[in-house]
């Protein structure tokens, strides 16, 4: 071999040893990125797809709008004490007894049912046993989820005599973060 065919050879090699080993570096770093981007292609793709997912989710939920209202009356995010003794009021009244008043009422965060607090609210009422069972029947009717914590009933010798009816009732709503 001639010696300038042997110089092209080794400076033609020279050369793209060079190019390789300038742009390794750069060819290495274009293959983790198109690696990265695969995987943030992937991440995009799923959380399309969560996305999806939620939309659906929302639109069955709205087919039980009805339900989930009762749901929220059932345990309301604030207390609405005067709503309720207004509502109980109400009830006395449609099942025929006197609601004679409402007494103290406690609160407390709730040691069964963590995230809630349970109202207690004293009664007293005045009416006829039978009318007061109908009253009592309602109030487990009653959308909204109360336990009677206690009944004190005085009064009363004949079966047809009528009765003071003392009820604490012990409501729910949801803890005030503010609180």
């Amino acid at each position: 071999m001639k010696k300038g065919k042997k110089r092209a050879i080794i400076i033609t090699l020279a050369f793209l040893l060079v190019v390789a080993f300038a742009f390794l570096p750069v060819f290495e770093e274009f293959v983790r990125e198109r690696r990265t981007l695969g995987i943030k292609e992937r991440e995009l793709e799923a959380e399309k797809e969560y996305v999806e997912n939620l939309e659906r989710a929302r639109e069955e939920l709205r087919e039980y709008s009805y339900e989930l209202q009762v749901i929220d009356n059932a345990i309301p995010e604030k207390r609405e004490i005067p709503s309720f003794i207004y509502h109980t009021e109400n009830m006395a009244r449609d099942n025929r007894i006197l609601f004679r008043e409402f007494g103290s009422f406690d609160d407390s965060p709730s040691q069964e049912f963590p995230g809630l607090e349970e109202i207690e609210i004293d009664f007293s009422f005045f009416g006829s046993y039978s009318a007061f069972r109908e009253f009592i029947f309602h109030l487990e009717d009653s959308a909204r989820i109360m336990d009677i914590a206690s009944i004190d009933i005085e009064g009363g010798e004949d079966v047809g005599d009528h009765f003071d009816f003392h009820l604490t009732l012990r409501i729910y709503s949801y803890l005030d973060p503010e609180i």
